[in-house]
């Protein structure tokens, strides 16, 4: 099992910030915000292929594997990327696991950034984007359904991230678009994917959110001299930055786990949750207390990537769910529920 990226996903990885960096600024995130779309963003992401990653190429995507995705995902969360990023790619693995006609109709325009898909699991589930999307795949009860967007009724809830735009959706289930029924493999596996790729936005934002603090305390005079130079200062940083070193092996024992479909996948990505969440609010907690009474404004770029680390920390179980999990599939003879 191999934990450090190759290459090669180095290199897509890199690729990615780079976009990101020119597309996605702090500047563009305060505009989308107020819910202008980033149609740009999207046609940029879809050109580098992020939306078909693990597409098979006979549906026009890359055909990569879980490993692959983890390092692109950890670039979209230092972002802050708006939009279903995780949610698409765990309804592309919904659509591809079900084998159906409908995978062969939508994946091709997912893949290519034509289409938006968005993802809601569980019994009143909050959809990311589900304005937007074109196709959402919706849980109900032990069947997954895709249904298209201009079936349903959407209604915005309110959340302190506002690029992270969660809706309520009415909808009816048809034998039209039931995707797969009493599948618990394909139900868990969707729902792993949409942690897996959690996970690793969560390790990108708790980088960016070391690397603002590290900044700013290097520039930030107290006493006389930068506040980087006190000890104590130094200690907090090296905590977080800790925190974010071991969480990386733990999303890549995930990603490993899935790629190669083994029995501990489930309580693997439990595990990558946990550690997750706990890295990046905690190093939003440091960058903020770091920062000061400038770090709780507007008009200072650290909300936009705080609050998303805090909101994806508890969206789809947080850290005590999830150690939960992992404590009752070690301790019991039963396979612990992927889900509570």
């Amino acid at each position: 099992m191999r934990l450090l990226p190759t290459q090669e996903q180095r290199a897509m990885a890199q690729a990615v910030r780079d976009a990101l960096t020119k597309e996605c600024t702090p500047e563009a995130l305060r505009e989308s915000w107020d819910g202008t779309p980033q149609h740009k963003l999207q046609q940029t992401l879809a050109g580098l292929g992020l939306f078909g990653l693990t597409v098979s190429e006979e549906f026009g995507g890359l055909g990569l594997d879980e490993r692959d995705a983890i390092g692109v995902f950890e670039e979209t969360g230092r972002a802050a990327v708006p939009g279903p990023i995780a949610e698409s790619f765990a309804a592309c693995y919904a659509l591809q696991a079900a084998g159906s006609a409908l995978g062969q109709q939508w994946l091709p325009r997912i893949a290519s950034g034509e289409a938006v898909a968005s993802l809601g699991l569980g019994d009143a589930p909050l959809v990311e984007s589900a304005d937007r999307a074109d196709l959402l795949i919706l849980q109900h009860g032990d069947e997954l359904h895709a249904v298209e967007g201009r079936d349903v009724q959407v209604e915005r809830e309110q959340s302190v991230d506002g690029n992270r735009r969660l809706f309520t959706v009415s909808w009816e289930a048809t034998a039209q678009t039931r995707l797969v029924s009493a599948a618990a493999r394909i139900l868990g596996g969707t729902r792993d994917r949409l942690l897996l790729a959690t996970s690793a936005q969560l390790l990108g934002l708790a980088r960016k959110l070391l690397d603002m603090a590290v900044a700013h305390v290097n520039i930030r005079e107290q006493f006389g001299g930068p506040l980087g130079s006190f000890q104590a200062v130094q200690h907090r940083l090296a905590d977080v930055a800790v925190g974010a070193d071991f969480t990386a092996p733990v999303v890549a024992r995930a990603a490993c786990s899935l790629a190669a479909d083994a029995p501990s996948a489930a309580r693997d990505v439990a595990m990558a949750k946990v550690f997750a969440s706990e890295a990046a609010e905690y190093a939003a907690y440091s960058a903020l207390q770091l920062h000061g009474a400038i770090g709780y404004t507007r008009e200072h770029d650290l909300h936009i990537y705080s609050l998303r680390a805090w909101t994806l920390a508890l969206a789809h179980g947080d850290a005590r769910t999830h150690r939960a999990r992992v404590a009752a599939d070690l301790l019991s003879d039963q396979i612990a529920p992927r889900y509570p």
